[in-house]
């Protein structure tokens, strides 16, 4: 599987969308394949003396999956991101960064909506039946799992005949995958509530990574560039060393853990979310009864996962942009049998301030490069090895 590293001497990008100067989703229109964060992460690793290269791949059409607000009126409902600095809704039914199947799976459902006279959410009345949507797409099948949230406490709200007749009609086109049901009457900015409904089809959508096949739950974390994704995980297999203990913190549904299992001589993943654990389960089942026996899940925090790393030797983690929770950071530091680090980050700033903290404590920069997973955004995915100094 060859990596497309970008050339930045002769390649140009122009993100031609007419919505770009409104819209919240991109931050970067001229260039986007090289966004301007790269010169500041290049040169912090240059003073580290390691090479950083970018690795990217699709530039449009690339995002898999998509949360998308739902509000407008009544008969004319507007499905997607808010403008920027805002909580104005701005329509994205032609997104050059979504995938085509999501492009037409907001336009079924819209048409549906209008049909039926489903009213959108309104955030000052706290009124209204939908509030949110995601889509998630499954390129093998060409179908798409749907997650409708209402503004809703349970599944009360689809005994009403208007939002009945209109789940029926809306289930009947063949683009759809699953139709998940979420519930979420709170006045609060969190898109999901704790009600999940599975209305029709199927509960996991099934995903491939390196000739495993991946289970996902909507409310589980899953990556929108999964392409790309797979690409990073097959560079971190690839510089990972091979037979250790291996603990993965901030873990997902385990989609790392179980890409190095081969590779390892035991895997414990940690996670906080309460529906990965239902995913790993469903993954665990399609393995040998052998490897079975060397990976585990645990539904946890990071903070209540630090006993894992007394037997560490191989420490993955890959977590949200806050960074390493602090008594992570303070357990490798009492680590007397860890090690290398295989740091995952989606943000930067709480990277630098971890890769600091480590410095401090003996640790230094093997290896890092970057993936675009998100074109249009000024941001960049670092994979980075660290090593025990001397």
């Amino acid at each position: 599987m060859n990596k497309k590293t970008t050339d930045f001497s002769t390649k140009t990008s122009f993100l031609a969308c007419p919505l770009f100067s409104e819209c919240g989703g991109c931050e970067v229109q001229k260039d986007f394949h090289c966004p301007p964060i790269f010169l500041e992460m290049k040169n912090f690793f240059l003073e580290e003396g390691v090479s950083f290269s970018l690795n990217e791949e699709k530039l449009t059409g690339w995002r898999m999956r998509a949360k998308l607000a739902v509000r407008g009126e009544s008969g004319n409902p507007e499905i997607g991101l808010f403008k920027k600095g805002t909580h104005d809704i701005i329509s994205i039914p032609n997104c050059p960064m979504h995938h085509p199947l999501i492009n037409s799976a907001v336009k079924i459902l819209r048409e549906c909506m209008c049909k039926h006279k489903i009213t959108p959410y309104h955030e000052i009345s706290s009124r209204g039946d939908l509030r949110y949507t995601q889509f998630v797409a499954q390129e093998k099948s060409n179908k798409i799992q749907l997650t409708i949230v209402f503004n809703a406490k349970d599944d009360e709200v689809l005994k009403r005949p208007q939002i009945a007749s209109f789940l029926q009609d809306l289930s009947k086109d063949d683009l759809w995958h699953s139709i998940w049901i979420n519930c979420n009457n709170k006045a609060s900015n969190t898109i999901f509530g704790d009600f999940w409904f599975l209305y029709f089809g199927e509960k996991f959508l099934k995903q491939q990574l390196l000739g495993k096949e991946i289970y996902l739950h909507p409310a589980s974390f899953s990556q929108a560039h999964f392409s790309l994704f797979e690409k990073l995980v097959l560079s971190l297999n690839e510089k990972m060393d091979p037979q250790k203990r291996v603990v993965e913190l901030y873990a997902g549904i385990g989609v790392i853990g179980f890409s190095v299992l081969e590779k390892s001589s035991s895997v414990i993943c940690s996670e906080i979310n309460l529906y990965a654990k239902e995913c790993f389960e469903k993954t665990k089942n399609m393995l040998s009864e052998k490897e079975k026996m060397k990976i585990s899940f645990h539904t946890l925090s990071a903070e209540g996962s630090t006993s894992f790393l007394r037997d560490c030797e191989v420490l993955i983690v890959d977590p949200p942009r806050k960074g390493v929770d602090k008594l992570v950071l303070e357990a490798i530091s009492q680590s007397d049998c860890l090690e290398q680090i295989v740091y995952v980050s989606c943000y930067f700033s709480s990277f630098k301030r971890d890769v600091e903290f480590l410095k401090s404590m003996g640790w230094k920069i093997d290896f890092a490069e970057g993936y675009l997973l998100f074109p249009g955004t000024n941001q960049i995915e670092v994979l980075c090895i660290l090593r025990k100094s001397g």
